[in-house]
């Protein structure tokens, strides 16, 4: 029932990896929320003014298109970084210990927590 409500949050939020929500770099540009369609705000005016003037949102929606390439280049390249550091950090926090042949060592199964 609350589904779809939250796949559509999910996918609209911007992801800490990338900064950029999965909407955006699919579509190049930002979601409007079904509330902001209901009671017009700016932006959906300009946009509803610019789909009467066909030849020019075309050329618009095209230069977006264009830049979208970029947009996901440099996600990729934010998400490579991201990766980067959270290893880093994880081989902050693990130590590597090496045993010797014979020695006892605890070994913890998740089942038994």
């Amino acid at each position: 029932m609350h589904l779809p409500d939250a796949l559509w949050a999910y996918r609209n939020s911007p992801k800490s990896a990338t900064g950029f929500s999965t909407f955006s770099l699919v579509y190049g540009i930002e979601v409007i929320s079904p509330a902001k369609v209901m009671t017009p705000s700016l932006r959906v005016m300009q946009m509803r003014k610019k789909e009467k003037e066909k030849e020019v949102f075309a050329t618009e929606r095209c230069e977006v298109l264009e830049r979208l390439d970029e947009k996901r280049e440099e996600a990729q390249e934010r998400s490579r970084r991201y990766r980067q550091k959270m290893t880093e950090a994880y081989g902050k926090m693990t130590k590597e210990r090496v045993f010797a042949e014979g020695q006892l060592v605890l070994k913890a199964a998740d089942h038994v927590k």
